[in-house]
């Protein structure tokens, strides 16, 4: 019997799920199997089109996006997901939980000072001395190591220029 499928190469545990997924098949396709090439091109064939022929949904697809917003969401801390739902009722004043007045008058909020960095000198007054040659110098390869500034490619021009001239 002549085969429409080419020949393949198999390993041994390769022919042994394609045995056990055959055994389960219906008998006109365990007829046509006489050699183990071909019993492996079928089951290979068949584990192809299983994964083709299992579409993802358009339900499970939203719902992974409704999924990874909502996990969005917290992740950034506005949740929009929680806002979209039924308010919480006001718990009534005899069942609102009262804080001991010992550790109320014992609690002081500490502030805490955070320290920003300075804003970035603009590219004006950073770049301004430079002449046309050496700011596109400085362009080419700021573009050309994808930095993101200009200050970026300075140093490191300023960098290799020191170490070239200090090898001098």
């Amino acid at each position: 019997m002549q085969s429409d499928l080419p020949p393949e190469a198999f390993t041994k545990e390769t022919l042994q799920k394609a045995f056990q997924w055959l055994q389960n098949q219906p008998e006109d396709m365990r007829a046509t199997v006489h050699t183990p090439e071909r019993l492996v091109s079928l089951y290979r064939q068949a584990m192809r089109l299983q994964d083709n022929d299992a579409p993802v949904s358009s339900k499970v697809f939203v719902d992974n996006l409704k999924n990874l917003a909502t996990s969005l969401d917290e992740f950034s801390g506005s949740s929009p997901a929680s806002a979209s739902s039924a308010p919480m009722p006001p718990l009534p004043a005899e069942a609102a939980p009262t804080a001991p007045a010992r550790s109320a008058s014992s609690f002081h909020p500490q502030k805490t000072e955070v320290s920003q960095a300075p804003p970035p000198p603009s590219r004006a007054s950073t770049l301004g001395s430079l002449d046309k040659t050496s700011q596109s110098c400085v362009d080419h390869v700021r573009k050309r190591l994808n930095l993101s500034s200009d200050q970026e490619a300075i140093r490191l021009l300023i960098a290799l220029g020191f170490e070239k001239i200090s090898r001098l």
